[in-house]
């Protein structure tokens, strides 16, 4: 009965963190659309000011900044060298 708790809370971790892997590359992926989104409209004088996408940017890199803290926060106590994948999130900002 232990192994099948231990083996289904260990199932669960893993899922939890395949869908916080998938939620970074989806934040990562949106942030770069909409920055590729502002620099079109930068390049072909389309008026972008204080625009819904400028907002959207930010309110993304709010999010990417807080998981960031988020998992240095919960990987305080291991090196570097303990994590076997570079991280994936990149904060990009004009």
């Amino acid at each position: 009965m232990k192994t099948r708790a231990l083996r289904d809370a260990i199932d669960t971790y893993n899922e939890l963190l395949l869908i916080h892997q998938l939620n970074l590359e989806l934040l990562t992926t949106l942030e770069l659309t909409l920055l590729s989104i502002k620099e079109f409209c930068i390049k072909n004088n389309i008026p972008f000011g204080n625009s819904k996408i400028a907002s959207l940017i930010g309110q993304v890199n709010s999010l990417l900044d807080e998981i960031s803290r988020t998992d240095e926060f919960l990987h305080e106590d291991k090196s570097d060298a303990d994590f076997t994948e570079p991280s994936t999130v990149k904060n990009i900002s004009y």
